[in-house]
């Protein structure tokens, strides 16, 4: 981007994004506390077109009472409940869709898999599993939309059998395990 011909709103775009990036990246690093010479390799979301249904669930919830509105508010206080209820539901759900989809990820890095796996808006796990407990990690993808979206899910397995990290829905699951056994491979080294 150090080409004279972009304007200035596109730097400052750019710009932006780039600090987007590098400070959502430094929240992820104080919170799994990366240790001497560790750093990031990947940080995986689970696949946001897997969320289908909930965006369906929510477009409908904020259209269909604007179909009706004009209904809805001749008729007293209830119609005017049957308007916003559905609306506010939407809103919720669509807030703790992008909050779980935001927060709950998989941070590869060159010393270990850390899964931060968030319920809920106040239910938060973090697994921490070093290359040297992993015993197995498998990529599965899993019937059609699967196959044809290349989404599927990942599971690392320790060799003691008390962690079991399981990430569902993520893209690419057998490059990812490729990725995690390279890794894990040089870091054993």
């Amino acid at each position: 981007m150090t080409s004279k011909n972009v304007n200035n709103a596109g730097d400052s775009y750019i710009l932006h994004f780039d600090i987007y990036i590098f400070q959502s990246a430094m929240s992820i690093e104080q919170l799994i506390k990366l240790k001497e010479k560790e750093k990031i390799v990947f940080i995986i979301r689970r696949y946001g077109l897997t969320f289908f249904w909930s965006w369906i669930l929510v477009f409908v919830l904020f259209v269909v009472p604007f179909f009706f509105m004009f209904w809805l508010f001749n008729h007293s206080w209830w119609g005017q409940a049957l308007f916003f209820i559905p609306v506010v539901v939407g809103v919720f759900i669509l807030i703790k869709t992008i909050f779980i989809w935001k927060k709950n990820i998989l941070v590869i890095t060159t010393h270990r898999v850390v899964d931060i796996d968030q319920r809920g808006f106040l239910d938060k796990e973090i697994s921490d599993v070093p290359y040297g407990q992993i015993e197995d990690v498998s990529g599965r993808i899993k019937g059609f939309c699967g196959t044809v979206f290349r989404y599927g899910s990942l599971q690392i397995q320790t060799g003691n059998g008390k962690v079991q990290i399981v990430v569902e829905k993520i893209k690419q699951p057998v490059y990812v395990q490729q990725e995690i056994n390279e890794l894990r491979e040089r870091y054993l080294k």
